[in-house]
């Protein structure tokens, strides 16, 4: 399935969530569903786990994880399991080789941790309508470092 923009709402958040994946592959039989997501690097292709850190692809594809979830449950009324993500990463320079990765559960987890927290800093600022200083400075709280 290629999808388009995909929109939902969280009664965890005060706005509304948008996304877009690449690829959802559905498994009908098993109930299972996996994300495949296109990146292109300009770094060589044995670089590109130090991209995924860098550029948080766990964080991401946690976020499209809950996008497919809203998405099928919608369109089919019923809930499938996550198997499998992956990115298919592709240089942009030189031989343009094309790879897959593969993501542990674990890591999709990790990025869950991540993007939970970025969106209730952000829910934070919208229910208090409050853009200049951090949330940690607002509410006082303790920033470990």
């Amino acid at each position: 399935v290629c999808s388009s923009d995909l929109h939902w709402t969280d009664k965890l958040y005060s706005f509304p969530l948008k996304g877009k994946i690449d690829r959802l592959h559905l498994d009908h039989k098993n109930k299972e569903f996996s994300i495949i997501d296109l990146k292109t690097t300009g770094k060589n292709l044995g670089l590109f786990p130090e991209s995924f850190k860098t550029y948080h692809y766990a964080r991401q594809i946690a976020f499209y994880e809950q996008a497919a979830f809203h998405w099928i449950y919608k369109k089919y009324g019923t809930h499938y399991m996550p198997s499998d993500h992956c990115i298919c990463a592709v240089e942009s320079r030189g031989s343009n080789r094309a790879g897959l990765f593969y993501m542990a559960a674990s890591t999709v987890t990790d990025g869950k941790y991540e993007m939970e927290d970025l969106l209730n800093r952000l829910d934070y600022h919208f229910t208090h309508d409050s853009w200049v200083n951090e949330m940690e400075l607002e509410t006082q709280t303790k920033i470990y470092l």
